[in-house]
């Protein structure tokens, strides 16, 4: 995969099916493909971008659109299991080179 993204690669160029949680012009949150959680989302922007070191070159309005559809995955999550976690990696630590949040409820499945 080019640059070691999944999702340009895969979700965003609709070479996979993803069950999806909610949608917005420049963000979409779905069920993670392989959890690790019981409840597991990932919520990515449709433009490439690769980490939260580069979101904030963009404008404000963007971001503002990524921290509500964030907050709508999050009020899901704990309404269905009374609270949830929410994580971004950076550098090594990211598999997939395109930020993305994950949004999970605590239980780890492995």
């Amino acid at each position: 995969m080019k640059n070691n993204d999944f999702y340009c690669e895969m979700v965003l160029s609709n070479k996979i099916n993803v069950d999806i949680v909610c949608e917005t012009e420049h963000f979409m949150a779905f069920h993670h493909t392989k959890p690790a959680f019981e409840r597991h989302i990932v919520v990515i922007p449709k433009k490439h971008i690769q980490s939260i070191r580069e979101l904030y070159l963009y404008e404000k309005k963007l971001i503002i659109e990524m921290h509500s559809i964030i907050d709508e995955v999050m009020r899901l999550v704990e309404s269905e299991y009374g609270g949830c976690r929410l994580t971004t990696n950076i550098g090594n630590l990211q598999e997939t080179k395109h930020l993305h949040w994950h949004v999970y409820y605590d239980k780890q499945m492995i």
